[in-house]
């Protein structure tokens, strides 16, 4: 399957965004204030939810998936940045690496979104009605 111009947009709404929060967060730029993290976590999912609206046709199953995708690469995130910084006392955190923690949080949203939100109900082989003999 191709990606349409859409879900292409709403994923670097979505990388962008969560991965600039997880930073802003978790103190790694020190020109910003600190966000708390509740609020963090508020706004990535919110992110994430209108990302999964702009991705699909079907608005509700790309709100919910998209929320979880932006909740889950948050908290993801922040683990691996917690990790990194706190376990292996590390004072450098290169931004190219912040995949390793993105990409395993938002692995349920964007199965979830994968499976379920981008395909009509029905429109799958396995939900397609058998032919009549």
């Amino acid at each position: 399957m191709h990606i349409t111009p859409r879900e292409n947009l709403a994923s670097w709404i979505l990388l962008i965004t969560t991965v600039l929060l997880g930073f802003f967060a978790s103190g790694i730029t020190p020109q910003i204030e600190k966000l708390p993290f509740e609020g963090a976590l508020l706004v990535a999912t919110v992110v994430g939810a209108v990302a999964g609206v702009i991705a699909t046709p079907h608005r509700w199953r790309g709100l919910i998936a998209g929320a979880l995708t932006g909740a889950g690469m948050f908290l993801g995130l922040r683990a691996y940045v917690a990790f990194f910084l706190g376990s292996l006392g590390s004072r450098r955190l290169y931004s190219r690496l912040a995949v390793f923690g993105a990409l395993p949080g938002a692995i349920p949203g964007l199965t979830l979104y994968w499976f379920w939100a981008r395909h009509k109900p029905g429109a799958m082989k396995h939900d397609a009605k058998k032919p009549r003999k």
